[in-house]
């Protein structure tokens, strides 16, 4: 027996280097398993974190007529008890023009999702504002030039808008592929009169819930259908 435990300790000290070399890979592959495991809860904090900071909308309602929402119909929904804001927007997306999505704000100093802005907002009509750049769109600064409908416009600033934060895309509604370009118009300065597609709404009784939480998910469902 002593014999046995002789050869036991003798083939540890030959190997020594080879178990402690063993060791700390095993330790790296089980920290690095471990870090993965965090990744995606720390990612979903940091985001949900910025939509709170911004106040980034629990509902996002949007019209089925072509006319928009009229006065009347946003006054009812921002009467309603649990509806703590709500501001108005007009959305669409055109596939053809390059995958377009336009936005047109009545104001840009808005309650709800509130646009960083790098630069200035259109004061003149042949100003917009543009996305800031993901893998599908382009960089533009300030002071270039961009088509959209068919007219060319100068950009007066970058837009980095809180609903919007995958660099891999954002799709359209049209055909659900990436859109090239976002671009951001002042209503003041918009060529045509266009209906309020959207309406922004925020509900006091979501507030402090993890936005990416079953419970969070769950009470906005129970909200949803009163719209």
């Amino acid at each position: 027996m002593k014999n046995y435990f002789k050869v036991i300790w003798r083939s540890f000290a030959k190997n020594a280097a080879k178990l402690i070399s063993l060791t700390v890979i095993m330790a790296l592959g089980i920290a690095f398993v471990a870090g993965l495991g965090t990744l995606s809860p720390t990612i979903l904090d940091a985001i949900d974190a910025e939509l709170e900071a911004s106040s980034a909308p629990d509902f996002i309602i949007k019209s089925h007529s072509p006319l928009g929402f009229t006065e009347e119909q946003r006054d009812k929904i921002a009467s309603l008890s649990f509806v703590t804001a709500t501001d108005a927007v007009t959305v669409a997306d055109r596939d053809n023009d390059a995958n377009t999505r336009i936005y047109v704000y009545a104001s840009f100093d808005t309650t709800l999702n509130e646009l960083e802005i790098e630069g200035e907002v259109p004061s003149a009509a042949g100003e917009v504002l543009v996305e800031r750049q993901n893998n599908y769109t382009e960089a533009y600064s300030a002071g270039d030039k961009i088509t959209v409908l068919g007219a060319e416009y100068t950009v007066t600033g970058i837009v980095s808008n809180p609903l919007i934060f995958d660099r891999l895309g954002e799709p359209d509604t049209v055909n659900t592929q990436p859109l090239e370009k976002i671009v951001y118009f002042s209503a003041e300065y918009f060529p045509l009169t266009m209906p309020v597609t959207d309406v922004y709404a925020s509900a006091d009784a979501l507030r402090g819930l993890d936005r990416f939480s079953d419970e969070y998910e769950e009470r906005a469902e129970e909200y949803a259908p009163k719209f």
